[in-house]
C-alpha cells in the first residue's frame, strides 16, 4: 500500500483496480471479477460473456434496484433514488434532479415526502457512496 501510494504520488497516477479469476473445477466454470475487467469465451466466434465490469456505477444500479424491489431490508428508512444533494423538507413540490437504477443520466422529478427518506446511494460528480445492509 505505501509503494503504490508514493507512486501514485509520484507519477500523478489516479487510482482504479481490476482482478479477474476463472476455475475450472469439476465440470464446472467459475468466475469472480472487479473493477472494469470482463471474462469471455469466444466459441465458433460467437463472444459469450460470462461477467460484467464491476464499476462504481454497475454497483450504484445494483444497490438502487435492491433498495427498490426490497425495501424493507433497508428498515423503509431510505430512498432507492438519487439525488445531487440531500433533500431538504422546505423543497416539498420543487422539481429537482434525480436518477434511479434505471437511468445513466438525470432527469427532474417534484420532490414528495416520500424523498425526504435519507438516500441510500449520494455523491458529488464522480464521487459516489453506497450504504452496505446486511442482507443485500
Amino acid at each position: 500500500d505505501a509503494q503504490i501510494e508514493r507512486e501514485k504520488q509520484v507519477y500523478s497516477i489516479s487510482g482504479g483496480c481490476t482482478a479477474l479469476t476463472v476455475v475450472y473445477l469439476l465440470g464446472k466454470l467459475y468466475v469472480g471479477n472487479a473493477g472494469d475487467s470482463r471474462a469471455i469465451i469466444i466459441k465458433n466466434n460467437e463472444i459469450i460473456s460470462v461477467s460484467t465490469e464491476f464499476t462504481p456505477e454497475s454497483e450504484r444500479q445494483r444497490l438502487q434496484f435492491l433498495g427498490y424491489m426490497q425495501p424493507q431490508l433497508l428498515g423503509n428508512e431510505f430512498t432507492h433514488l438519487e439525488f445531487p444533494r440531500r433533500v431538504q423538507r422546505k423543497e416539498v413540490g420543487k422539481r429537482m434532479l434525480y436518477r434511479d437504477f434505471t437511468m445513466n443520466g438525470w432527469a427532474y422529478k417534484t420532490i414528495e415526502d416520500e424523498d425526504l427518506k435519507f438516500p441510500l446511494i449520494y455523491g458529488e460528480g464522480k464521487k459516489v457512496s453506497g450504504y452496505f445492509v446486511q442482507g443485500l
